[in-house]
Parts: structure tokens; sequence; C-alpha cells
């Protein structure tokens, strides 16, 4: 990258609600390590919170999921814990 510069056909991806980065985190970094600082950028809007999982990384995802079903099992054990 810090040769041929960033390849403008390859815009980061951000989710536009969640102001987080879908795709585009290795790019982001490799640009930063090339001293770029003007990289293209595309903001997303997405009608689910579950949608932007369609743009990321497998393994990304993958940690999203185990996170999300361990946090329903929080709650569970939470509401269990106290009666309800």
């Amino acid at each position: 990258m810090a040769e041929w510069g960033y390849d403008p056909s390859q815009p980061i991806i951000v989710w536009d609600e969640g102001q987080a980065v879908i795709d585009g985190h290795t790019r982001i970094k490799a640009a930063q390590e090339a001293g770029i600082a003007d990289i293209p950028v595309h903001y997303k809007s997405f009608d689910t919170e579950d949608e932007p999982l369609d743009f990321t990384d497998p393994e990304i995802k993958m940690g999203y999921m185990k996170l999300r079903q361990r946090a329903r099992e929080l709650a569970r054990q939470r509401k269990a814990d106290h009666g309800e």
C-alpha cells in the first residue's frame, strides 16, 4: 500500500447508525502503517442489528454471536436467581 497507495475501489464499510467499522479493519491498519490518512469510506444503513454481520469477517461474526449467546445465558441466569 505504501508503494501503490490505497485502492479507492475498496472503501471501508461503516455501519451508519452504529458508527462501527463493518468491513476494512485490515485495510485501515495497512493504510495507517503506510502513512495514508485519507481513505474512502462508505456509510451503510441496515434494517436490523444482525444485518451488518453479513458484511463482517467470519471470525468476527462468530465471536459476536458467541458473545451475544453468552449475554442471553447470563440474563436467563439472573432472572432465575431473582425468581423472575
